[in-house]
C-alpha cells in the first residue's frame, strides 16, 4: 500500500512540474530581452596645443581602448588631450 502511495505521489509531482516551470521560463525570456540591447557609446578625442587654441577633433572611436591609444600618442607629442564620451 505504501508503495502505491509513493508511486502515485511521484507521478503527480512529475505531471505538475511542467506547469510550475512554465512561468519561470517565460520570466527568464523577458529578462533576457532587457539585457539584449547594449548602450552604444562613441569616444571623441579632442586635442589642442595650448589653452588659447580651440579644441580640434582627432576622431571618433567605438572602442574606449582605441580612443585612449590615440590620446596617448597626441599627449606624447605635446598636445593637451581630452576624451569625450558620446
Amino acid at each position: 500500500m505504501l508503495k502505491k502511495i509513493l508511486l502515485a505521489s511521484v507521478a503527480a509531482v512529475g505531471l505538475a512540474v511542467p506547469f510550475a516551470a512554465a512561468p519561470a521560463a517565460n520570466a527568464g525570456e523577458r529578462g533576457h530581452e532587457r539585457f539584449e540591447h547594449r548602450h552604444h557609446c562613441e569616444y571623441e578625442v579632442l586635442y589642442r596645443r595650448c589653452d588659447r587654441d580651440p579644441w580640434r577633433c582627432r576622431g571618433e572611436f567605438e572602442s574606449r581602448h582605441r580612443a585612449h591609444e590615440v590620446a596617448e600618442r597626441l599627449h606624447c607629442r605635446g598636445f593637451e588631450v581630452r576624451i569625450v564620451e558620446r
